[in-house]
């Protein structure tokens, strides 16, 4: 579903920039930033964490921690949230989920709940 989505969006921009050189300057910036945004997300800011412990809840929900082990501890803001990639599910879906514990600490839980089939949840 992604990726077919991306390729033919990137074709009908180049499309549409070949056909007037008005939008080559007027997706320069939005291109840029999602170039930018693609880079960070695959090289610059991403962290492997370690998954510890997995639990399932009431209402089809269930508690994830992850341990920061050796690099420093989560820092975050109550209501912050963090986009996470599990692999197994697919490489190119990240999807937000608040944290949910104490900051500052080298836990992070996550309580993620099951949407159904053909959801990432």
């Amino acid at each position: 579903f992604h990726f077919p989505h991306l390729l033919l969006s990137l074709a009908a921009v180049a499309m549409a920039m070949l056909h007037s050189w008005v939008v080559c300057y007027l997706m320069i910036i939005p291109l840029a930033l999602w170039v930018g945004d693609k880079l960070v997300m695959a090289i610059g800011l991403r962290k492997r964490y370690v998954v510890s412990l997995v639990e399932t809840l009431e209402g089809g929900a269930c508690r994830v921690e992850v341990q920061a082990g050796t690099l420093t501890p989560f820092a975050y803001r109550p209501g912050q949230y963090f986009f996470v990639n599990v692999p197994s599910v697919s490489k190119a879906q990240w999807h937000p989920f608040t944290a949910a514990g104490r900051p500052h600490t080298d836990t992070l839980r996550f309580i993620m709940r099951n949407m159904g089939p053909g959801s990432f949840t």
